[in-house]
């Protein structure tokens, strides 16, 4: 039987790693496991530059990016757009 590590992690698009629980077998293990994540997700995704109020959301393999902006009548406009995975 294999053991089983359960973490949480919070990554920032400067590629900043917060942990919400570190696990206390087999550390090494575990940041390489994130590591290999965090390379695949970076490379999976699109270029981006977000802007005052865009915004990013991962969800069920895909990957969501929303630009809200001012059209030319001063109005919020969303332009959303979203990318699968694999």
């Amino acid at each position: 039987m294999t053991e089983s590590i359960s973490f949480t992690f919070c990554v920032t698009l400067k590629g900043e790693i917060t942990l919400g629980k570190q696990p206390s077998t087999n550390w090494s293990f575990t940041r390489k496991v994130i590591s290999e994540l965090l390379l695949r997700l970076f490379q999976a995704l699109p270029p981006i530059n977000l802007t005052e109020g865009s915004s990013i959301k991962f969800e069920n393999n895909h990957v969501q990016i929303s630009n809200i902006r001012k059209n030319k009548k001063g109005r919020d406009e969303t332009q959303t757009e979203k990318f699968k995975n694999g």
